[in-house]
């Protein structure tokens, strides 16, 4: 992730002395090799390393993402570790690296739909809060229509708040075809601990990150994760013909790839014509640190909306208390982009 979009920085209220300096230290990246993908989702600009492969990223959902749902191997490392690991070819073997790590070790029984980004969303963040510190979770339910957007947006959540860089679900993810697979043995599995999640718990979580009371509403942010091309044609589609309200800033974020692949199908068009804005390379956590940035999408005091648990969590420290900060599915917050107004 870099701290602007390259791109569209202007649009963000950010300066030309900022702008060059990001420039100049992601040349120094650039000289030595680095590919500039500039996201949290590297696997939607190709960066999909195989099961059994072993990587090496500091993004904690990326990280859980590709040892679950890849069966690739690797830990939360830290910038300098990953730079470490880029120039000697190598890395520590312990952890997620290692095989008899990668077991199950406790169940977890999800006794309630969920099909949605924002039900995954949910059920990441109940998942984060019950089950055990460095666990592996081994999630067992119906989820017939798992995908990569779903399975990424239930990765955020668990990421942040907990320290869990793996988990299984039972009969989808590729290290747990059974559960016997998943835990080792049927006995280890017999003897893990086990928990129940129902739709109270789902409720009780969406309560946590949306203010009750209905408000006017200045700011609304999707895509943490960054959008991949068919959320965006979603949004786009959404938009097709309407405007956002004038005191409204509609920011959603993606790949540099990605947007590009947006702007040749027509979707950033549609959004714009909405009065919406779709970036790229960066998110709310970057751009909120810089003053001038802030002070415009916020200043009025006007209600925060996300899409993402991650950033319901995450952002509210950064910003008055007396500030309402909502969140709910992508569609309702585009209706609140459009409304200016969270019902």
């Amino acid at each position: 992730m870099e701290p602007l979009d390259a791109d569209s920085y202007r649009q963000l209220w950010i300066n030309e002395k900022d702008y060059k300096m990001n420039e100049e230290y992601v040349g120094y990246l650039a000289d030595a090799g680095a590919v500039r993908t500039s996201t949290c989702a590297p696997y939607l600009t190709g960066w999909i390393p195989l099961k059994g492969q072993h990587f090496i990223t500091t993004e904690s959902s990326n990280v859980l993402l590709c040892n679950s749902l890849f069966g690739a191997c690797g830990n939360p490392e830290g910038i300098e570790a990953s730079f470490w690991a880029a120039i000697c070819g190598r890395t520590p073997k312990y952890g997620r690296h290692v095989a008899e790590n990668r077991i199950g070790t406790s169940r977890v029984y999800v006794d309630c739909p969920i099909n949605t980004h924002t039900e995954w969303e949910l059920l990441g963040y109940v998942v984060g809060s019950i089950a055990p510190k460095s666990s592996v979770p081994v999630l067992i339910g119906s989820f017939d229509d798992l995908d990569l957007d779903k399975f990424k947006h239930f990765s955020a959540p668990l990421a942040v708040v907990s320290d869990i860089d793996m988990c299984h679900v039972l009969g989808i993810t590729p290290e747990a075809p059974t559960l016997e697979a998943a835990f080792g043995s049927m006995a280890a599995a017999d003897a893990s601990p086990s928990f129940h999640i129902v739709q109270r718990d789902i409720d009780e979580a969406r309560a946590k990150f949306c203010s009750p009371a209905s408000g006017k509403v200045g700011s609304v942010n999707l895509g943490c994760p960054h959008y991949s091309i068919y959320e965006i044609k979603d949004a786009a589609m959404a938009l097709k013909g309407k405007k956002v309200a004038p005191w409204v800033h509609l920011h959603i974020w993606t790949t540099y790839s990605v947007k590009a692949q947006a702007d040749r199908c027509g979707f950033t068009k549609l959004i714009e014509a909405a009065g919406g804005n779709l970036l790229a390379g960066s998110c709310p956590c970057y751009v909120f640190e810089y003053p001038e940035t802030k002070e415009k999408l916020i200043g009025e005091r006007l209600g925060v909306v996300f899409d993402s648990i991650k950033l319901s969590y995450c952002m509210p420290p950064c910003y008055d208390k007396s500030i309402n900060t909502y969140f709910g599915e992508p569609m309702k917050c585009l209706a609140a982009a459009l409304d200016g107004f969270w019902r």
